[in-house]
C-alpha cells in the first residue's frame, strides 16, 4: 500500500514475548530460500499497520505519532542513547504508558529475516523495545518502525511541543 503525502511511515507494537516466539512454518520457509530451493518468503503484509501521521527528528531523537480508529501512539527514542525515550498508547480505550529500553537500527543486511523484511522499503528502520510503567509486570513490547520521512526540528523548537 503506498504511502500518501501525510504518511511518514508505519509502525506495530506488539507483546515481547509474542514476537519473540519462533514461527515453524517461517523457519522452514527461510531455511528453504537459504538453501537455494527454493522462493524466498514473502514477508507479511504492512497494510493494516498504524500509520506514522507525525514525524519529528532533532539530532538522533525521534518523536514519531500514529493514530488508528483503536489505537492512539506515541514514541520518542533516541537512536544514540538507547535507554533513552518513553511512549504513550491508547488500545481500544486502554491507557498504557513507559520506558524505552533499547533501540536497535535495522541494517540491510537484516532485512532478510522475515520478521523485518517488510520494512525493506524504509530508509530509516529500527526496533524498539519498551517496558510498561503502568502495570505492575512492566510488560514488555516490540516496535517494529519503518519511516519514510520526517520533519528536523531545531532543538529550541522542540521544547516548546
Amino acid at each position: 500500500m503506498p504511502l500518501n503525502s501525510e504518511t511518514h511511515g508505519v509502525l506495530r507494537l506488539q507483546s515481547f514475548e509474542q514476537y519473540a516466539r519462533i514461527n515453524p512454518e517461517a523457519i522452514r520457509e527461510q531455511t528453504i530460500a537459504s538453501l537455494g530451493i527454493g522462493p524466498a518468503p514473502l514477508p507479511p503484509p504492512i497494510s493494516d499497520w498504524p500509520r506514522i501521521t507525525e514525524s519529528i527528528r532533532r539530532g538522533t531523537l525521534h518523536v514519531l505519532a500514529a493514530q488508528t480508529p483503536s489505537l492512539r501512539a506515541s514514541l520518542k527514542f533516541d537512536v544514540k542513547a538507547s535507554g533513552v525515550g518513553s511512549y504513550q498508547t491508547t488500545i481500544s480505550g486502554r491507557s498504557d504508558s513507559g520506558s524505552v529500553l533499547k533501540v536497535t537500527p535495522i541494517n540491510d543486511d537484516e532485512l532478510s529475516q522475515r520478521n523485518l523484511a517488510m520494512l525493506k522499503p524504509f530508509p530509516l528502520r529500527f526496533t524498539v523495545i519498551t517496558a510498561s510503567t503502568t502495570d505492575r509486570q512492566h510488560t514488555k513490547q516490540i516496535w517494529l518502525i519503518g519511516i519514510s520521512s520526517f520533519r528536523d526540528v531545531p532543538t529550541d523548537e522542540l521544547k516548546t511541543q
